[in-house]
């Protein structure tokens, strides 16, 4: 194939390549997979000649592979069935100047196709990948297809999660983000089951272990799932390249491999749904900015193009209550220009929007405008909220369900001994509860079995002292020799018998406790208010020894560096871990009371939870173990 010039294009040494480790990553569905692959190249080669440019061409292809030549001995060493890799050239008009071709940007673009067994990773130019992905969608059904979101999580997503993209199911309102990016060691721990519940996993980050990737070292894979894409880092060599390549397709091909369905790695997020039959009422449309797109590459391509084209944009919904179709009237500058009808429609494996345009507008160029960007990037830009409860995102089909999560911070323990049902120490006929100074005086004295006694000798070791008393932090603040800073809250069982059932009232008033106190995680703000307490003496051990004052806990507190951690710890035995196994392992179905009042129980605790993490604390409700 000669080039614009007449000249014929020329060879790219193999070796030499260096790409950026990222791949589309496509199944084959022919009985035979080198008929997919050879549909592939010839689909890529068309496509790679077509845009808006004011040159462009093929220009070079990989030396030819033959039985003899190095790259073949590469490909066979790393089990690489077929490869084939272009150079394209396109010739741009810059962007900084109009009606110009003085000043022309040159760009010399790689494709790079290689095929391993039934799995072909893809890595070309951004226009080009976003023309593969539209051809994915549409009929005749192409011989290649995207790989599962589930399978690639299970895939690449096993490590400690690094980053999430996040897209909101929610209806659009002030109060709650469209889309969330977070970041941080491990966000498996930071999922929110309340607060993230709404969103969708758009793409994600996670760290690999040293035995499922090239070299034995750790490295960041990256997976955008509607895209069936994973992105690593710059390659140094095309060895490594090939390398890291075939190690990827080797973690896809053991989750392919499993007979049942790869489970859900992330459950708390909104799930997605292949029925469409139940979707209907649309009410809302929305669609990013593209500032809101999730890499800088991202940024300068044509997705970013019709985000910027549909940022100014009217786009109002007109929703059907018995279907998922819907219509939008579009325009510009406050005047609409005509409508928009779309529908949901499921070929194959995917779920797409169709978009034409309804009767005759009144402006026409910028409805079919509208309607062009719409149609080519609807699967990174739009979502579509329905009153079914459903939410279109990321090419998928969302349900939005407070998720009823467990709590994932119990400890059961020991109680035997003690008298569950009791918090604090007895006092003497006539003396009053709130005399506070009689009920630290007595704390694991005269046979004291209360709740309180339980405390005093499961945290012997280190700083304790008590705070029980009007205005109280918590019924103990403990400092342990390793320098984790406790906040115990206690409330007895409702009940001492061992059939005592799930009690959410058990709970309530110590869980609010916890939470209302939670600014005195911060060690300067605690120090300050043990400084002002309201008792002539409170009770405070050292290593389990009873002592005159909090002096010591307080100068520890004084110098927060030495604070190593910070929990929130709330004692209610009234739960029996024996009753909590059993509800939690039968199989799903009508559930009992108890197990109801359990899902309420946890999502009590999880609300509470919430409050505590984002204080920088960690919360543990400690329950009965019989």
């Amino acid at each position: 194939m000669a080039d614009a010039s007449g000249n014929l294009p020329g060879n790219v040494a193999w070796s030499e390549l260096r790409p950026y480790i990222s791949l589309v990553v496509l199944e084959c569905t022919t009985p035979d997979p080198v008929v997919a692959f050879d549909w592939l190249i010839n689909f890529l080669q068309n496509e790679a000649v077509k845009g808006v440019h004011q040159g462009v061409d093929i220009v070079a292809y990989g030396a030819e592979i033959h039985d003899k030549s190095p790259i073949s001995l590469q490909l066979s060493a790393v089990e690489v069935d077929q490869a084939f890799t272009f150079v394209t050239r396109t010739i741009d008009s810059v962007g900084w100047i109009q009606n110009d071709i003085q000043f022309l940007d040159t760009s010399h673009l790689l494709t790079l196709a290689i095929r391993k067994n039934r799995l072909v990773g893809i890595h070309a130019f951004d226009s080009l990948r976003h023309r593969l992905q539209l051809r994915l969608d549409r009929e005749p059904i192409p011989p290649v297809r995207r790989i599962s979101p589930t399978t690639l999580e299970n895939a690449f997503l096993r490590g400690e999660a690094k980053h999430f993209w996040l897209r909101g199911t929610h209806p659009r309102r002030a109060t709650r983000p469209d889309s969330k990016n977070i970041g941080g060691l491990r966000l498996q721990e930071a999922i929110n089951p309340i607060e993230d519940s709404t969103f969708a996993l758009g793409s994600a980050r996670a760290a690999l272990d040293e035995q499922s990737v090239h070299d034995g070292a750790t490295v960041l894979v990256g997976t955008t799932m509607h895209k069936s894409s994973v992105w690593v880092k710059p390659s140094t060599t095309f060895q490594e390249y090939l390398a890291v390549s075939v190690q990827l397709f080797g973690l896809l091909e053991e989750v392919l491999s499993v007979d049942l369905p790869p489970e859900r790695l992330f459950p708390l997020f909104a799930y997605e749904t292949t029925d469409i039959t139940e979707v209907r009422g649309a009410f809302d449309i929305s669609v990013l900015t593209p500032e809101e797109l999730i890499s800088n590459r991202e940024r300068e391509s044509t997705v970013a193009d019709v985000a910027e084209l549909l940022r100014d944009a009217i786009i109002e919904i007109r929703g059907d209550l018995a279907s998922s179709r819907f219509k939008i009237d579009v325009g510009y500058e406050g005047c609409i220009g005509g409508t928009i009808s779309v529908r949901l429609e499921r070929i194959g494996e995917v779920t797409k929007l169709h978009f034409g345009i309804h009767g005759q507008p009144s402006n026409e160029p910028p409805v079919s405008a509208i309607r062009r960007g719409l149609e080519m990037a609807y699967r990174d830009l739009v979502s579509v909220h329905y009153r079914s409860g459903h939410t279109y995102v990321a090419g998928r089909i969302w349900h939005r369900q407070m998720q009823i999560a467990r709590f994932p911070q119990w400890r059961f323990e020991d109680f035997s001994g003690y008298d569950i049902d009791r918090e604090k120490p007895l006092v003497d006929k006539g003396v009053k509860a709130e005399n506070f100074e009689t009920i630290h005086e007595r704390i694991g004295k005269d046979g004291d079995r209360s709740l309180f006694a339980w405390v005093l000798d499961h945290y012997s070791t280190g700083w304790l002292t008590c705070d029980d008393g009007s205005g109280e932090i918590a019924d103990f603040i403990h400092i342990s020799l390793a320098g984790v800073l406790s906040l115990i809250h206690v409330k007895g069982a409702d009940s001492a018998s061992t059939l005592r059932r799930i009690s959410v009232g058990a709970y309530e008033v110590v869980a609010s406790q916890a939470s209302k106190n939670t600014i005195y995680t911060d060690p300067i703000r605690l120090k300050e208010k043990l400084e002002r307490g309201s008792l002539r003496r409170q009770a405070s051990w050292t290593d389990g020894v009873r002592v005159d004052s909090r002096s010591d806990l307080i100068e520890y507190l004084g110098y927060p560096d030495l604070i190593t951690e910070t929990q929130v710890i709330v004692i209610q035995p009234h739960l029996v871990e024996s009753r909590y196994r059993e509800l939690r392992n039968v199989a799903d179905g009508k559930p009992s009371d108890d197990r109801l009042r359990l899902q309420l129980l946890e999502t009590l605790l999880n609300s509470v939870r919430t409050t505590v993490v984002g204080s920088g604390a960690e919360l543990y409700v400690v329950a009965s173990n019989a």
